[in-house]
Parts: structure tokens; sequence; C-alpha cells
């Protein structure tokens, strides 16, 4: 069954988030950006590493246009078949590595429902997007939690789609919700700040 939210305007990324959080009903809740292309066996992977300590908090995976650590900078494909076979083949050669991670880049992340029992939802003050993976992370890490990468598991990210398409200015927003994150959590960039 699916259920589909529609609201009249755009409310922002981190509010639609939050929409769906609360609809949704089970152990995991997935976050994933429009213009990701996720491979074979991705969601298991990330439920089997969330599930294999019960620290780990949020799991994502690896990806061509990400923030560092999760950033696989060159990729050797130029179309979504070639894509497939390259993420089939860094699962054989990878499978079963990991690694912590500081944050998570928010276009593709597992959160288990406790840790968003224990740490709330995305911060909306964070309007279309922006700063609010990065928010969440610092909320994860103070309450204990880890964050986990999927070394074995890589998804393609089209990336800043919605953006471009809205004819909405990446930049001007990105400083925007900079200094907000500033505000709120003082100044000193943490890890992969301000990738889109």
């Amino acid at each position: 069954p699916v259920v589909i939210l529609t609201n009249p305007e755009n409310r922002g990324f981190p509010a639609a988030c939050n929409q769906g959080i609360a609809a949704a009903r089970g152990e995991f809740v997935v976050l994933l950006n429009n213009d990701a292309v996720v491979t074979d066996a991705w969601l298991e992977q990330l439920i089997a590493l969330a599930e294999s300590d019960p620290a780990i908090g949020m799991t994502g995976p690896m990806s061509n246009y990400a923030s560092p650590p999760q950033l696989v900078a060159e990729v050797p494909y130029a179309d979504l078949p070639e894509m497939h076979r390259f993420a089939a083949r860094r699962r054989e050669e990878h499978r079963g590595r990991w690694f912590l991670a500081p944050k998570l880049s928010g276009f593709c992340v597992l959160i288990k429902r406790r840790t968003l029992d224990a740490v709330g939802g995305l911060d909306e003050r964070f309007g279309l997007g922006f700063f609010d993976d990065d928010d969440l992370a610092l909320r994860v890490a103070r309450a204990g939690l880890k964050a986990a990468v999927a070394f074995d598991l890589f998804i393609h990210h089209f990336g800043s789609r919605t953006f471009i398409g809205a004819a909405i200015d990446a930049a001007a927003l990105l400083a925007g919700y900079g200094e907000r994150f500033e505000r709120k959590w003082g100044p000193g960039p943490p890890q992969g700040r301000g990738v889109m």
C-alpha cells in the first residue's frame, strides 16, 4: 500500500520528510531524494547494517554525488545500465565492508524509528533543504548513536535536480541556511557540510 501526501505549496524538504515520517509505520524510515537511483538489494543492505549494532542509529550508501566520505569521486559508467553493473561489482568486491561517519548525506538515509523517537525529525528551520542532514547528524551523535556507511552499497545520485528544475538559487540557500546552522550550533563546520 502507498499513501500519497500532498501540500498546496512547497513546504521544503525537512517539512515534507517530517510529514512522511509521521505517516510511516515500522521499525525503519528511509529518506530518499527524487533524483536518486537505487540498486539491487539496497534496502536490505541498509537494514542489515543498521541491525548489526544497537548503537547504529542510521545508515547510508556510497554515491557519485555525496559528501565525503560517502563520495565515490570517479565512476566508470556513462548510463544507468552500466551504473547497475558497477554497483553489483562494487558490492561483490567490498561485501560486508562498512565504516562510521560523522554525518550521512541526506539524499538517501535509513533511520531507525527509535532514533527518530530519541532525537525527533528534521529541523524545519532549514526551509527548502541544506544543513538539515548536518543538524540531524549532530543530534544523533549527542544521543549517543552512530551513523554508518555501507561501503559495499552504491546508489547513483544526480544531485540538486529539484533546485535546478525550480530555478532555485542553491548557493544563496546554502549561505542562508549555513548562518542558521551556526546560530543553532555555533561556529565550526561539521564534516561534509555544504554539499548539495
